[in-house]
């Protein structure tokens, strides 16, 4: 039996038809589980998340105080406070005791490092990336800094303060 060149393109046409049809209905059925079902997150995540809100909006609250905009923050580290101190955390706790905080009671432990991007520094109004850096333990600000990234950068406390701080190491 010779089949017309209609009935081929009938029964094509069906099957691209059957073909769309079983695509659509896939698609319909899938797109509305999305609408139905939210996204399973744990508890403890959105407990976590919203604390972590509340301390960012805490230390951008702190860095507007002391004249900073600053945004994020766009990174949060674990730091370790060396329980002895050598030449380098020496020169930095005198800048963090110039703004009135001290890391001696912090040391051998482990502190957290918040850091925010500066907006309203003259460097950062040139291009530069200037950051805030906020340390954290038990819920306090216990020291920081504002610096820049470049080459030639610098690094000062919350209110501008360099007292005894040495910008060479």
């Amino acid at each position: 039996m010779k089949r017309s060149f209609f009935f081929v393109c009938k029964e094509r046409s069906l099957a691209l038809c059957f073909v769309l049809l079983l695509t659509g209905c896939a698609t319909l059925f899938f797109g509305a589980q999305k609408l139905f079902v939210k996204e399973a997150r744990p508890v403890k995540a959105d407990a976590e998340d919203a604390a972590e809100s509340r301390v960012a909006a805490r230390h951008l609250q702190f860095l507007a105080d002391c004249g900073w905009m600053a945004e994020g923050p766009v990174a949060v580290e674990f730091l370790y406070v060396p329980a002895a101190f050598g030449a380098v955390y020496e020169n930095y706790n005198r800048l963090q005791q110039a703004g009135g905080f001290d890391l001696r009671p912090h040391a051998g432990k482990t502190i957290k490092k918040y850091v925010y991007t500066v907006t309203n520094d003259p460097a950062a109004a040139k291009g530069e990336t200037v950051f805030a850096n906020v340390l954290e333990a038990e819920g306090r600000i216990v020291g920081g800094d504002i610096s820049s990234t470049a080459i030639d950068g610098f690094m000062h406390g919350f209110h501008g303060e360099t007292d005894g701080y040495d910008q060479t190491g």
